[in-house]
């Protein structure tokens, strides 16, 4: 029986052959130094990636830096909170100013009662003229015919001297509350309003209290005194219709600036108020029988003829303020521009 033959070459070979002989042994791999190796981190998934919502137009969102999902989820609320700040504010400011005002109610009401106190003047000297002075130096006698005339009178000489200084911030607070709602047009309409509406209204208080209120009571004392009648005045009424007056032409002088933010609009056209001007200008003549805080013909005409001068102040402004629309082709060249700027890289 023939030996198997051996198929692996021989070491003797394998050097003659130039290869380097193979071991059958298997050498370990060296071991590594086992080191401390850290807990493996905790899987984070990551955080979804997303734009910031844009921040409302709301002016409570604006004021407290809120976004719209926050807005849409207590906007009613913080509308509520930004309202009680603004009314809390205001309401503060009213109190402190009707305070000092109630402090300071002689020299208040001796202002109040100086016009009445010219005309009476006025009267003394006429009289002295004509060799009739009257016995104890004054014609008008200003009295009282209730206890407590005098105490409720001051009371509301208090509460509309305190209003009145008070009035700038209380439009503060009230424009601050709802200017960021508005348009850039809007606020640019609103603005003039507010600004120039506490000048244009005490410039019409000033009007009552140096011109129509001393007219009017002239031309009472003088019908007393062509009817004989001694002219015993309460100081209540004198200075209640005084401060009837004043409040009327201080309203009705903010109908000008009115005019100027509607035509500013473009609610209102000049050619309008001069095309109607008959129906306006009886409307005028109606509206000054209505507010004339007396019933004599005084009152009537000076009211009247406040609102007709009204009437043609509103018109020039309403020329310098008007703002023609823009018509369709301007309207579509205005677009055109528009896109053309946004398709530019």
């Amino acid at each position: 029986m023939s030996e198997p033959e051996n198929t692996n070459p021989t070491p003797k070979d394998d050097a003659i052959s130039g290869v380097p002989p193979v071991s059958n042994e298997i050498t370990p791999a060296p071991q590594k130094k086992e080191e401390a190796t850290p807990p493996p981190p905790v899987p984070v998934l990551p955080a979804k990636q997303q734009l910031k919502p844009p921040t409302s137009n709301d002016p409570i969102s604006r004021f407290r830096n809120k976004t719209e999902d926050e807005d849409a989820r207590m906007g009613f609320i913080d509308h509520l909170l930004e309202l009680r700040k603004r009314l809390w504010i205001s309401v503060v400011a009213v109190m402190i100013c009707v305070t000092v005002s109630l402090i300071f109610y002689k020299p208040i009401y001796n202002f109040l009662l100086d016009p009445i106190r010219r005309v009476d003047a006025e009267q003394v000297k006429k009289l002295t003229e004509a060799g009739k002075p009257p016995v104890d130096g004054h014609v008008i006698q200003i009295t009282t015919t209730q206890p407590l005339g005098t105490m409720v009178m001051v009371i509301w000489l208090g509460f509309w001297a305190g209003l009145v200084v008070s009035s700038p911030i209380v439009m503060y607070e009230l424009w601050q509350f709802i200017s960021p709602g508005l348009h850039s047009k809007e606020k640019n309409a609103i603005k003039p309003v507010l600004y120039g509406g506490m000048f244009f209204f005490m410039g019409g208080a000033a009007l009552a209290y140096y011109v129509l209120a001393p007219l009017t009571f002239d031309f009472f004392l003088w019908l007393d005194l062509d009817l004989g009648v001694k002219p015993n005045w309460t100081s209540e009424t004198c200075i209640e219709m005084l401060i009837t007056m004043m409040i009327i032409c201080g309203l009705l002088w903010e109908i000008p600036l009115l005019v100027s933010a509607l035509a500013r609009l473009g609610v209102i056209e000049p050619r309008i108020l001069i095309k109607y001007w008959r129906v306006l200008t009886f409307g005028s003549v109606l509206l000054g029988m209505i507010v004339a805080p007396g019933n004599d013909f005084a009152s009537l005409a000076s009211f009247s003829a406040l609102i007709l001068g009204i009437y043609l102040v509103s018109i020039v402004m309403a020329y310098i303020f008007y703002k023609k629309p823009p018509t369709p082709e301007e309207r579509a060249k205005a677009a055109e521009a528009k896109r053309n700027e946004i398709k530019k890289p």
